[in-house]
């Protein structure tokens, strides 16, 4: 064979060895992986063959993917920085994360979700999850409990909009949910979910924040229920369908010229005050049909009515 022939020869076989390789790299993300309680994260991820760690299956997951879970286990903290839906239905799926965060959501414009996760600080996890940056966060049938800080933080520099529904957020020894921007404005949506036994409030939105919660549970909480603090930006919250009980202070509490609480069909009982006396020109615009009884201190008054449009 001539020296032309074996070059071509040889370098046939290097594109041959390219192009079986190509399929391989383009499968190296798949859009669905598995995670298992007796997997292992040297794995691909995949449901024969399953990872042990969020961590180690979010690597091998593809943007916009889903991470499941076979069966229970505890399956680490995770930092996400790409769109991805994190879906444990029908298993116990634990993160300890003692001494660090349980989730970090930092994607600029992504959308994220959190399903069905059990995330236990054991007293010393700083945060059970923390958004730091997405367009969209929803967390549904969440249990957080024993973070040395706050539960849920929403803490981002642009626009987000973050959903809790269906959860629970407990025993944590600042807030249940802060919600604290430093840029742009965020907008959290609670529903059907408890946030009790917090050391500081169930939950906290300042400057620049919007909160509509329904159908929601805050009791025992160290200070109030649910606090609006401007420091001269806007905040508004809405309690619709909402129970502030046994809380050490107030059922809720306006702080600021910018705060505004909107309240209807909410029943404030058993805290210190129904409603805490407004500071600084926060406002407390009720529809007329709340109630705030039993408080051991004062039922208090709303600042102001609101007049229904039909």
């Amino acid at each position: 064979m001539s020296v032309f022939h074996r070059v071509s020869a040889a370098l046939f076989s290097c594109a041959a060895v390219l192009l079986l390789a190509l399929p391989q790299v383009a499968s190296a993300q798949a859009t669905r992986t598995w995670v298992s309680g007796v997997g292992d994260d040297a794995n691909p991820c995949s449901r024969t063959a399953p990872c042990k760690t969020f961590a180690g299956a979010i690597s091998k997951t593809a943007a916009n993917g889903e991470i499941n879970c076979i069966d229970s286990g505890g399956f680490g903290t995770v930092t996400v920085t790409k769109s991805i839906i994190i879906d444990c239905k029908g298993v116990l799926a634990g993160v300890l994360n003692a001494g660090t965060g349980g989730v970090i959501i930092n994607i600029a414009g992504g959308q994220v979700t959190l399903r069905n996760l059990d995330i236990q600080g054991a007293g010393t996890g700083t945060v059970g999850v923390r958004v730091l940056a997405a367009a969209a966060v929803q967390l549904d049938e969440v249990v957080i409990r024993g973070q040395s800080g706050s539960g849920l933080e929403v803490v981002p520099s642009a626009n987000t909009h973050v959903t809790v529904s269906r959860s629970l957020i407990r025993d944590n020894a600042a807030h249940g949910i802060l919600v604290n921007p430093s840029g742009g404005v965020s907008r959290v949506s609670v529903a059907h979910t408890t946030l009790a036994a917090n050391a500081l409030t169930g939950l906290r939105a300042n400057d620049n924040s919007s909160v509509d919660i329904s159908d929601t549970v805050l009791t025992g909480n160290g200070t109030h229920g649910a606090t609006a603090a401007s420091a001269g930006g806007p905040v508004n919250i809405t309690l619709e369908r909402t129970v502030s009980s046994a809380n050490g202070n107030g059922g809720v509490l306006v702080s600021g010229g910018g705060a505004v609480m909107w309240l209807s069909n909410t029943l404030l009982m058993g805290n210190a005050y129904g409603f805490y006396p407004a500071v600084g020109g926060g406002q407390y615009l009720s529809f007329g049909n709340n109630r705030s009884v039993g408080n051991s201190t004062s039922n208090g008054t709303p600042t102001g009515g609101v007049v229904p449009m039909l």
